[in-house]
Order: C-alpha cells, then structure tokens, then sequence
C-alpha cells in the first residue's frame, strides 16, 4: 500500500519560519553515472554556507536553512533547502540570482533559486515517503534531513521546545 506525499510531522513547525529561498542545488558529475562521494558532497554544501555568509556579510547564526538529500529521477544527487536571512534587505532577485550563482561559481554544478511564496515548498523538504519516495531519498528519511543551528534556534522560540539534531 502506498501513502500519499503528505507531510511529516516536522513540517508544521517549518511552517514557522518565514522561508526567503527554496534552493536546489545540483552536483555536476564527471561521468554518467558517477557522483561525488556522500563526504564531499557535504563539504561542498558548507562551503557554499560559507561563501554565502562571507559574500553577504552575515554571520552563520542569521542564515538559517534546512537542506534535504534527494536523487533526482535521472539518478543524480542533488540537494534541495529552504533558506531565510534575518536580514529583510536581503530578500530580492539579486540575493535570489547570487544564491545560485555561488554554487555555480563554486564549480559544483547548476543551482536553481526560487523565492518562497507557497507554503507547499516546507512540506516537500519533510514530506512522508511513499514508496516512491523510498527509493529517491533512501529508507531512513531524518538521515537525509538537516537543520542549520541558527534553524533549530528559530523553532526551539517559536514552539518553546528542544531540538536534538543539528548539522551545522
């Protein structure tokens, strides 16, 4: 039997937080079928973290994200976030276009960078797996799922409760 996409229960607490970006950032790969090791994929990931805080002169703790693994239906690996900057100044179509373009400049591969004006976009990164999703995003969905500290801070105050992953 198959479920339907409906979201995890973590999801209504990511409804909180008023996203700026859904990201999706996508690995280029060396051959057809050859993907970046689990390892550097990460470190890719914090080194765009990184590149985006030094660039935008904010400090980690005022970005905040939530990152979820995916293989796409091609068979690449790619990474889709949520983003959100305490900064409002720094919600427009330049942040949106440098968001993108710092992965690409990176060297890592394509970046797409949407602004977040539906609320479906919290359910998709937390969504309940059908069987399906199973095999795009691996049998332990929480193993594939990140928040940035600055993230849990955020839902630790708006929902008065304790959080016990972070990745960053």
């Amino acid at each position: 039997m198959m479920r339907g996409k409906e979201p995890a229960p973590e999801g209504w607490f990511l409804h909180r937080i008023d996203w700026d970006y859904f990201v999706t950032l996508t690995h280029e790969t060396k051959g057809r079928w050859r993907q970046p090791s689990a390892k550097i994929q990460a470190t890719r990931y914090h080194n765009w973290v990184n590149k985006v805080c030094r660039s935008l002169k904010i400090n980690h703790a005022s970005f905040r994200w939530v990152k979820r693994w995916e293989t796409g239906r091609g068979g690449r690996e790619h990474f889709h976030a949520l983003v959100n900057f305490h900064k409002r100044r720094l919600v427009n179509k330049t942040t949106g276009h440098f968001l993108s373009g710092a992965w690409e400049q990176l060297g890592y591969g394509i970046a797409d960078c949407r602004p977040c004006q539906t609320t479906g976009v919290q359910a998709y990164i937390t969504k309940i797996q059908n069987e399906y999703e199973m095999n795009r995003f691996g049998s332990e969905r929480f193993r594939h799922v990140e928040f940035s500290k600055g993230a849990l801070k955020s839902l630790r105050r708006l929902t008065k409760m304790t959080a016990v992953h972070t990745g960053y």
